[in-house]
């Protein structure tokens, strides 16, 4: 599986996580917050109502189709946040991948959703050191 890279803000981009998935020929994109994933993608319209921590979803990306992770704010970088949204990023690379999850075979989405988590928490953990280490070059708290 790909290593996780962290791409921090810049002017026209938010804070993101990159992950390449060369086995399932799938790229994945993490995003702090659903105003993060908004800076990078082109013409995303709010792609969750209110009642959510995170979201799941399909968008353009460098090489077309990525699957975006954004998280509502950083306060829902929770462990039960983190697994219910690895989960749908597992079950999204393998229906891209074309393979049905049933009884017999669903030790490929275990394996996929427990990947998810880590690179998850991986991520969680960048951004709270990123956030942290502005706060002190910056001598304010962050927001």
């Amino acid at each position: 599986m790909g290593d996780l890279r962290i791409k921090k803000p810049g002017k026209k981009t938010g804070f993101v996580g990159l992950l390449s998935i060369p086995l399932y020929h799938t790229h994945v994109q993490f995003y702090p917050t659903t105003a993060d994933a908004k800076m990078d993608i082109n013409n995303l319209e709010d792609v969750a109502g209110d009642n959510y921590g995170a979201v799941t979803f399909i968008a353009g990306g460098e090489a077309g189709n990525w699957i975006n992770i954004a998280f509502r704010q950083s306060s829902y970088m929770t462990p039960e946040v983190i697994a219910h949204e690895a989960t749908h990023a597992a079950w999204f690379v393998l229906h891209m991948a074309g393979v049905k999850v049933t009884f017999a075979n669903h030790e490929q989405l275990a394996y996929l959703v427990g990947y998810f988590a880590e690179q998850l928490h991986k991520f969680c953990d960048a951004y709270h050191k990123y956030l942290k280490d502005e706060e002190v070059k910056d001598g304010k708290p962050t927001p």
